[in-house]
């Protein structure tokens, strides 16, 4: 399989199709499901394998929901229907940010 786009270009790829992925303590139960689904359906139409971890230290994919400033230069603007709901950092960082002000 030949990429002929990229999201990020001149920016690394992941070269791994086997990926791990964790969740913050923030995360609620309830939305563990609906992304876990999404990794699934991706997984269905891509090389992409997606498997779950405990550890983040041991994820290629973080996911988190923050809030308003959260340390990155990207915030977030609460529940606001014109604004951003989440943004992703390209691989290797691998951090996936949702706004809790959203939910």
């Amino acid at each position: 399989m030949v990429s002929h786009y990229s999201f990020y270009p001149s920016r690394p790829k992941w070269h791994k199709r086997q990926l791990k992925y964790a969740f913050n303590i923030n995360v609620k139960e309830e939305a563990k499901s609906p992304i876990e689904r999404a990794l699934q359906e991706w997984a269905s139409i891509t090389p992409f394998k997606f498997s779950r971890v405990d550890e983040l230290s041991k994820a290629n994919i973080w996911i988190s929901f923050m809030r308003r400033h959260h340390g990155d230069d990207f915030p977030f603007d609460g529940p606001n229907p014109r604004g951003g709901v989440a943004h992703s950092f390209p691989p290797p960082d691998g951090r996936v940010h949702f706004d809790a002000g959203e939910t």
